[in-house]
């Protein structure tokens, strides 16, 4: 699995957010809200690995297989942490995240 590149969507300042979408959604499931949480916060809503656009699992789905996308996004980005914000499969990852160190609040 290439986990250099998830489609996302970046914009506003401010704290950094990473929002992740629920099973079978994208990125694009956050849009409504995007301009609200952009004026104050630095927010990235990334599709997970294994959802339309989103990178290809080539082997067996494991426990740490999208976190870790989101974890590589988060680098990318350059947030060591942020806070997170999950819908459904989304909020699963995140309390992964929130294991790992990475989030400095969770809402899931």
């Amino acid at each position: 699995m290439d986990r250099t590149f998830t489609p996302f969507h970046r914009g506003g300042s401010g704290p950094p957010v990473v929002l992740i979408h629920g099973f079978t959604d994208t990125w694009r499931g956050w849009e409504p809200i995007l301009p609200e949480l952009e004026r104050h916060h630095d927010v990235l809503a990334v599709t997970q690995a294994g959802h339309a656009g989103g990178p290809a699992v080539d082997g067996p789905l494991t426990e740490s297989t999208l976190p870790d996308v989101i974890e590589a996004a988060m680098d990318r980005a350059g947030f060591r942490t942020a806070h997170i914000v999950g819908n459904s499969l989304g909020g699963f990852v995140s309390l992964q995240l929130a294991e790992r160190g990475r989030a400095d609040s969770v809402v899931a």
